[in-house]
């Protein structure tokens, strides 16, 4: 016999155990002693032998994790179709043209300060559905006349009166460098 397991070891047997639905009664259950702890190296390397049967690791597969890999630093998710079709949307709620919704934003900036020429990445396009947000709920505040005025001059790119670079509605923008 050699000595007693190791730590990886008994964490090894409680990932197993775990991964086949076991419970530690259960798997104290299967031990000679009827004690995880009283284990040798041997016999926990047998029990784990036992228990991955047919299995290559007792550790959940990288792709059965709830949460994916992380991207690394520098690469960015490209807006999906769902923020391109919500830009859309909202630009057709405030009755703009693609143009007119362009030359809106090539007059706004990012919170680090680049021109909005372009929705690239995820967090333009969230960046860009709150602006518009915004423009919509001031909008629907506005009298009809009021309102009416602002949609002509908002389609014809004059700007927006200024706020301070701030938008009113829009402070949950994701403050983040893009």
């Amino acid at each position: 016999m050699t000595g007693p397991m190791t730590p990886g070891q008994r964490r090894a047997l409680f990932a197993a155990g775990r991964a086949r639905g076991l419970d530690r009664d259960t798997l104290r259950a299967l031990t000679p002693a009827g004690s995880i702890s009283a284990l040798s190296a041997d016999q926990a390397r047998e029990l784990l032998q036992r228990l991955n049967a047919g299995t290559e690791y007792a550790h959940p597969k990288v792709s059965e994790c709830p949460r994916g890999p992380r991207r690394p630093k520098g690469v960015y998710a490209i807006a999906t179709a769902a923020q391109r079709g919500k830009i859309d949307a909202l630009r057709i709620d405030l009755g703009w043209t693609p143009e007119g919704l362009n030359s809106w934003l090539s007059e706004r900036t990012h919170v680090d300060g680049r021109r909005m020429t372009r929705v690239d990445s995820t967090r333009d396009a969230n960046a860009v559905i709150e602006l518009l947000k915004a423009v919509v709920s001031r909008t629907r505040r506005l009298s009809p006349d009021a309102q009416a005025h602002e949609l002509a001059t908002m389609d014809q790119a004059s700007p927006v009166p200024d706020t301070g670079g701030e938008c009113e509605g829009a402070s949950n923008i994701d403050r983040g460098s893009v």
